[in-house]
């Protein structure tokens, strides 16, 4: 079967590609080289019917099925939570391993997964929201606005004084306030960080 083209060629590797295995690996059990799978492929796009193109097109829905099968897991877990199973030995009072037995419990669901799940699928409503002049400003001052935020956080955490709550919930929702004034409070909390030191 090597570097020739089947029919059996192509049942295999979309089998390989629903399952998930590497193109290296897939490419080994069929007893072919990477350049070889490569070449079908590229040959596959350009020709619009015959067996490269096929293969690309088998190929194509086998990624789409793994993709579909991949998106199922996550939400079932995101959504229902999901079941473990383990073995553990059964001790007599000796301490003796007599047996074992199974457990199963549910995992519940996991809202950090739901949460990542609904800001890649509707990013206006659910990512963060930074405003315009929040983005020039820290593009400005040589950050991204996530790090910028990530920066201010960590300064406030170095400080020890009384208004460091304060000054915390301030700035964890300065989306809601003006750039000007939320850089300000970062300036002046980072010099008196500094002058503490």
């Amino acid at each position: 079967m090597k570097n020739r083209l089947s029919h059996q060629a192509i049942e295999q590797l979309c089998d390989a590609v629903r399952c998930g295995v590497s193109v290296t690996e897939m490419c080994q059990s069929l007893g072919i080289a990477r350049r070889t799978y490569y070449r079908w492929i590229a040959r596959g796009r350009v020709e619009t019917e015959g067996l490269y193109a096929q293969l690309v097109e088998a190929i194509d829905a086998a990624e789409a099925q793994y993709r579909d099968a991949l998106k199922t897991t996550v939400y079932r877990s995101a959504v229902l939570g999901r079941e473990t199973t383990t073995t553990r030995p059964i001790q007599d009072p000796q301490g003796r391993v007599i047996g074992t037995e199974t457990v199963t419990a549910q995992v519940p669901p996991d809202a950090d997964l739901a949460l990542k799940i609904l800001e890649r699928k509707n990013p206006e409503d659910w990512q963060p929201k930074h405003s315009a002049a929040w983005h020039e400003d820290a593009a400005r001052l040589g950050f991204t606005p996530d790090a910028l935020i990530d920066l201010i956080l960590e300064t406030l955490e170095t400080l020890k004084a009384e208004n460091t709550q304060n000054i915390k919930t301030t700035l964890e929702h300065s989306v809601c306030i003006d750039t000007d004034t939320t850089i300000a409070i970062y300036f002046s909390t980072y010099h008196k960080t500094v002058s503490r030191l």
